[in-house]
C-alpha cells in the first residue's frame, strides 16, 4: 500500500516475529518500510499471531463465604420488649397504673414485633463475602434475585464502598 515500495525494483521482507520472540512493542508497530539509496527496501512487519493476553487466574464464580447467624440482636430487642411489658404493669401506692404505662406498653409491643422480624431475617438471610464483593444471600447461599429498590442483585463490589 506504500507508493514508494511499489516503484522499488528490489524489495525484501523481514519479519521480526520470525527472528525474535514477539514482544509487546512489536504489536504496536505498523509495517515499516526502510528505503536505501541503492534502491533496496526492507519491510519490517510484526504480522505474526500474538499470544493471548495474560489474565489473572480467577475462577468464573466463587461461592461467597457466609457469616454464621447470630440471634443476639433479636434476643436483645425481645429483652427490651419484655422490660417494657413489665414497666407497663407498674402501679403506684393506690394500685393505679402510672402515666408511663401506655408508652411502655407501646414500646413493649414495638420491640417484641421487631425482635420477631430480626429472628426471621437472621434465619432466612446470610451475609456473604467473596474475594471482590459483599452480598446478601439466602441461608443456603443462593442469590435472592433482583432487588427493585437497589436496582439489581444484592451484591456490592468492595471498590464501590466510599465510607466504611
Amino acid at each position: 500500500a506504500n507508493p514508494l515500495l511499489a516503484s522499488c525494483p528490489r524489495k525484501h521482507t523481514l519479519n521480526l516475529a520470525t527472528m525474535v520472540r514477539p514482544a509487546s512493542f512489536l504489536g504496536t508497530l505498523a509495517p515499516l518500510a526502510v528505503l536505501f539509496p541503492s534502491g533496496a527496501a526492507f519491510v519490517v512487519s510484526s504480522a505474526a499471531p500474538r499470544p493471548p493476553a495474560r489474565r489473572s487466574p480467577r475462577p468464573l464464580h466463587v461461592a461467597p463465604e457466609l457469616v454464621d447467624p447470630s440471634y443476639n440482636l433479636a434476643l436483645g430487642a425481645f429483652g427490651a420488649g419484655l422490660a417494657g411489658g413489665f414497666l407497663e404493669d407498674v402501679r403506684d401506692g393506690a394500685g393505679d397504673k402510672l402515666l408511663t404505662a401506655k408508652p411502655a406498653g407501646a414500646l413493649a409491643v414495638l420491640f417484641t414485633v421487631f425482635s420477631l422480624f430480626l429472628a426471621f431475617q437472621t434465619t432466612t438471610l446470610r451475609f456473604g463475602f467473596d474475594p471482590d464483593s459483599f452480598s446478601l444471600v439466602k441461608s443456603d447461599g443462593s442469590s435472592m434475585g433482583e432487588n427493585v429498590v437497589v436496582g439489581g442483585e444484592n451484591r456490592w463490589r468492595y471498590s464501590s464502598f466510599t465510607n466504611y
